[in-house]
């Protein structure tokens, strides 16, 4: 029941996320206002399931441009209902720039 409610928040979010970033993106471009709504919705999710995070995973998720990782977080976070979050933005902190 639990996984079934978490999954429910999520999806909800997600939704919410895009959204968002679709209003965004009329504004600011399509893709750029896709990425921006991932980010909300990942930041949604871990006001959600009450994961704590630093300022610079913070910094650091609102700083990827790439879509895959975000959805690789998203999809880590609403496995595990953030477990992971920390040693995914540590891998991610750790790539080199590109």
């Amino acid at each position: 029941m639990y996984q079934r409610w978490s999954q429910r928040i999520a999806n909800e979010a997600w939704i919410l996320g895009e959204e968002q970033g679709i209003e965004k993106g009329i504004e600011k471009g399509i893709e750029k206002g896709k990425i921006e709504g991932k980010i909300e919705t990942l930041m949604t999710i871990l006001q959600t399931f009450n994961i704590q995070y630093t300022h610079q995973e913070e910094a650091l998720l609102r700083s990827i441009s790439d879509p895959s990782q975000l959805d690789e977080i998203l999809i880590s976070v609403t496995r595990s209902q953030g477990q992971s979050f920390h040693q995914v933005m540590q891998q991610i902190n750790q790539m080199p720039s590109s």
